[in-house]
């Protein structure tokens, strides 16, 4: 599938990168949401508990 190590690992940065970058919005997001409906809910209790 990919032609060499140093692809996979350029694919590999790339989607840790995304990751981070979907973390960001979510973080920034996180306040308008139901947590009660969501998958984060016990992140939110946390983070509304101690902010």
């Amino acid at each position: 599938m990919f032609h060499s190590l140093a692809s996979f690992w350029a694919v590999l940065v790339e989607a840790i990168s995304v990751i981070i970058r979907v973390e960001a919005i979510m973080e920034v997001c996180s306040d308008d949401w139901d947590y009660d409906k969501s998958l984060s809910a016990s992140y939110g209790f946390r983070r509304k508990n101690f902010s």
